[in-house]
């Protein structure tokens, strides 16, 4: 008997060690939930999904007080709406750090796992006739390798079967970092980034334009006027992210939902 729970043990163990990690804390994955998009119950338990009511607009989550948020209901946008997995805080702001910054492609995968439930949740999937994901200058793609909106657009796609269609391309190379900007600057700076180089993949579709992280709306807006200006009928918007700004935070709080649970 005790041979046999020596062995069992050992069986167990070596399973253990084989078992695929969290990609965020390296604990081993037992579980289809924790498997399929490669965290561990723990991380995902620590992450501020959007959950409750959001914004019709932008898809922020409202804190229990009637839509649009305060930065929506302040100015029009063109797209008809965006959604969102998580509030970019946390975990979830480390691994798209990590993702887009430091060379951790992988990271694509649990990003766009989710990002492909939220399609799904909120009827993006039987919508949408294509993705669209928000380009990399040339310079910019040559130093950082990849495209990070076209990796999650990718993993979208592969749940989704909805498909990937390239149709923008960046005209200049941003100044510098928008995530230092105000938001009347980013959106200056925005006007006119993108063209939709060949109007004929666009005309007539609904696209989605996919991203990695909204705040206040600069990219999403710009693209979306690219994407109309060219014949698309309807845009609208996934990001894994919502960054919230000063005014979100004056409006409500920062947290999304109850910051716990799986969209």
């Amino acid at each position: 008997m005790n041979a046999v729970r020596r062995w069992l043990r050992s069986l167990y163990e070596a399973m253990e060690l084989s078992s695929p990690g969290c990609l965020f804390c390296g604990r081993p994955l037992q579980y289809r939930r924790e498997q399929e998009p490669g965290l561990c119950l723990a991380c995902q338990d620590r992450i501020a999904w959007v959950q409750g009511e959001v914004c019709p607009r932008c898809g922020k989550p409202l804190h229990g007080r009637d839509g649009p948020c305060a930065d929506c209901a302040r100015r029009p946008v063109p797209f008809a709406f965006n959604r969102a997995v998580a509030v970019y805080d946390g975990i979830w702001k480390e691994l798209i750090l990590q993702f887009k910054f430091y060379g951790r492609r992988e990271l694509a995968r649990p990003l766009g796992w989710w990002m492909a439930g939220t399609a799904m949740r909120w009827g993006i999937r039987e919508r949408a006739h294509a993705l669209v994901p928000v380009p990399l200058h040339p310079r910019r793609l040559e130093r950082r390798g990849y495209n990070q909106a076209l990796e999650l657009a990718i993993q979208v796609r592969e749940r989704t079967g909805v498909p990937v269609v390239e149709a923008l391309a960046r005209t200049r190379e941003p100044g510098g970092p928008q995530s230092l900007r105000q938001a009347a600057a980013r959106r200056r700076s925005m006007r006119g980034a993108f063209v939709a180089w060949e109007p004929a993949l666009v005309e007539g579709l609904t696209l989605v334009v996919v991203d990695d992280v909204y705040t206040t709306g600069a990219t999403l807006d710009a693209a979306s006027r690219a994407l109309l200006r060219a014949g698309a009928r309807e845009v609208l918007g996934l990001v894994a992210a919502v960054g919230l700004t000063d005014l979100d935070l004056a409006d409500g709080g920062p947290e999304g939902g109850d910051g716990r649970g799986h969209p």
